[in-house]
């Protein structure tokens, strides 16, 4: 009324208070059914969306039941795969280190990150579901695929008894989960490529079958080793001895010093190589460790050559002990090794100090007719009279030592010379000299230019060594001795 009253008083010319209470009446009006319609609509929407709820925790009942419903006929599936019709049954045949990871198997979520090496790994919705799933599987899968990788670094390394342990557990664990089923491979016709052969690879085996050839006995011998700083090292000898004398009172003592009294012998360095060349395609398509197997192959191989140049060097690299000249010969008569003859061999220096810490070097088919031989006559076992004493408490038939002496058997000392005819050594191991003038090093070089243009590398395997008998009358040899295969 108060507002209905200014405006009387206003006067002059504006719109009547009745007519605004009317305007103003009306819009009350406009914005109520606006409410009213507002609020219906509201109504509606909210029936829609109650519908929308229902049928929402319909779907993720449904989506729950057919999740669970496939949960059980994954874990059938697995059961049928592997063979395996009881999870406890693969449980109790886990190694007790994979069985202690099943609890924390069942707790792993999608996103976990983990540490592998330096590397950041994130746990991927796949390998969750199948730890939820399966855990007890999952474990098993793990540690079947970690022992097949422990084998084949344990291969690499060449521990091959540690390879076995691993490859025996992948075998377990595969067993344990049921292995191959022969009825699912049999129907596969893998015999006829066109019914399913097609689908069976071949599979290469990740390391290669070799004859290992014994290598290094001359330094498992124990030679001295000298680690060389130059080209050539001259090592002193006594060539001859100095006398001492017997006198009267007031005898004169004449000079005793002999007219060559010293000697020395030379340790020169010659350079040893291997050289190896490969397309860079088989380098790197092998499943095999290539420059590994080739590097050790090459190793073995400079190792063999030492030894026949300390043992049966004939001058034109190094003398060995079949060439020098001052060592001690006894004739083997070109007919086989008996004990007689192995004793003289031992026993061939006139002088006992070429007894003690004496090796012997010898074929590995001496050793074998030694333990066959018998004494020619006067017998009456057949059997050599010294036979219990060369071969008792000893190593049975791989002997590693005859009467006490160490023998290291070589296939590098020839056995055809003169019509099947070998050498034995026998003599100390100090004075025998190997110099080391550059440490045995393996290169690969991909970037000499004709290799270049064909996409191939070089291996190489370089060193510089020296051999010398720095005293020869240390040593004995057996010569013509007969073998026969």
């Amino acid at each position: 009324m108060r507002f209905l009253l200014l405006m009387d008083q206003g006067g002059g010319g504006g719109e009547s208070p009745t007519a605004v209470l009317q305007r103003v009446e009306k819009k009350v009006g406009e914005y109520k059914d606006e409410n009213a319609r507002l609020a219906t609509l509201a109504k509606e929407q909210g029936e829609q969306l109650t519908v929308q709820e229902k049928l929402i925790k319909q779907h993720d009942e449904t989506i729950k039941t057919q999740g669970e419903a496939f949960e059980e006929l994954e874990v059938k599936l697995n059961k049928t795969r592997f063979g395996n019709d009881s999870i406890d049954e693969l449980q109790n045949a886990l190694p007790d280190d994979l069985r202690k990871m099943i609890p924390v198997v069942k707790t792993m979520e999608e996103g976990d990150a983990v540490m592998v090496g330096s590397e950041l790994h994130v746990r991927s919705g796949a390998q969750v579901r199948l730890a939820k799933g399966d855990p007890v599987k999952y474990v098993a899968i793990g540690g079947w695929f970690q022992a097949k990788i422990k084998a084949q670094l344990a291969i690499k390394n060449g521990d091959i008894d540690d390879a076995r342990k691993w490859n025996e557990r992948a075998d377990k664990l595969c067993e344990a989960m049921g292995g191959v089923d022969a009825k699912i491979k049999a129907s596969l016709q893998e015999d006829v490529d066109s019914e399913g052969g097609f689908f069976v690879p071949s599979i290469t085996e990740p390391v290669i079958g070799a004859l290992l050839k014994e290598f290094s006995v001359a330094r498992a011998a124990g030679p001295t080793i000298i680690q060389m700083r130059s080209k050539m090292h001259q090592l002193p000898t006594r060539d001859s001895d100095f006398t001492v004398q017997w006198l009267n009172e007031e005898g004169t003592i004449t000079d005793s010093t002999p007219s060559v009294p010293f000697g020395e012998g030379s340790l020169i360095a010659k350079k040893q190589a291997g050289l190896v060349t490969a397309s860079i395609e088989l380098i790197q398509d092998s499943i095999i460790n290539l420059m590994d197997v080739i590097m050790t192959h090459l190793i073995q191989q400079i190792g063999r050559a030492e030894d026949t140049q300390f043992l049966e060097g004939d001058g034109t690299t190094f003398e060995g002990l079949f060439s020098v000249a001052g060592t001690n010969s006894v004739a083997g008569g070109s007919a086989p090794i008996t004990v007689p003859n192995f004793i003289k061999l031992v026993y061939a220096g006139e002088h006992a100090s070429t007894l003690d810490g004496g090796v012997v070097w010898c074929h590995p088919w001496i050793v074998r007719d030694l333990l066959t031989s018998t004494t020619p006559e006067g017998s009456t076992t057949g059997v050599s009279p010294w036979f219990n004493m060369l071969f008792a408490a000893t190593q049975g038939i791989m002997q590693s030592n005859i009467g006490g002496i160490p023998i290291f058997k070589t296939s590098v000392i020839s056995r055809v010379r003169s019509t099947d005819e070998t050498t034995v050594y026998h003599g100390i191991p100090r004075w025998g000299v190997i110099g080391d003038r550059m440490g045995t090093t393996f290169v690969v070089n991909p970037w000499s230019e004709t290799e270049f243009k064909k996409g191939q590398i070089l291996m190489r395997l370089l060193r510089r060594v020296a051999i010398l008998i720095w005293v020869p009358a240390y040593f004995n040899k057996l010569t013509a001795v007969q073998v026969v295969a």
